[in-house]
């Protein structure tokens, strides 16, 4: 049986996950976005995959995660299930993050190389920065190391 392209360890994606119908913007609050960002990042971390970037924009989230020994699918389900608790506990209600997720395979160095320039640029682009290492909802390996 042929292992499917998302449980590759070593492969990594950009996954862009919109939140749900209804949610305007709700990271706008900079506080619950930083711990569920946060939150994200462990759970991402506990299923031993390596998060290089995560921005968490006011209505979606782009993060470059490497596989290592789960899938993709579980790894981003889970993220999404325990931030969603987060935001319950924080008093929020309802579905946070819409059902799926988008996904591109980084295949060459340039994708991965372009892959961390939008992230970092797409706060830039929105308004909320002049810089995008200086977004306070930006983290991953790539922004400890700097």
């Amino acid at each position: 049986m042929p292992l499917d392209a998302y449980d590759l360890a070593g492969v990594a994606w950009h996954v862009t996950i919109s939140v749900a119908r209804g949610n305007a913007a709700p990271f706008h609050d900079i506080p619950l976005g930083q711990a569920l960002l946060a939150g994200f990042v462990n759970a991402c971390q506990s299923d031993d995959a390596i998060v290089h970037l995560i921005c968490l924009m006011p209505d979606h989230l782009h993060a470059l995660i490497e596989v290592q020994s789960e899938g993709l699918v579980k790894i981003v389900g889970r993220a999404k299930s325990m931030t969603t608790r987060m935001w319950w506990t924080n008093g929020r209600q309802g579905t946070l993050w819409q059902k799926s997720f988008y996904d591109h395979g980084i295949r060459e160095t340039h994708d991965f190389e372009a892959t961390v320039k939008y992230i970092l640029e797409n706060p830039v682009r929105a308004g909320l920065v002049e810089e995008g290492e200086t977004y306070p909802l930006i983290a991953g390996r790539l922004i400890a190391e700097r």
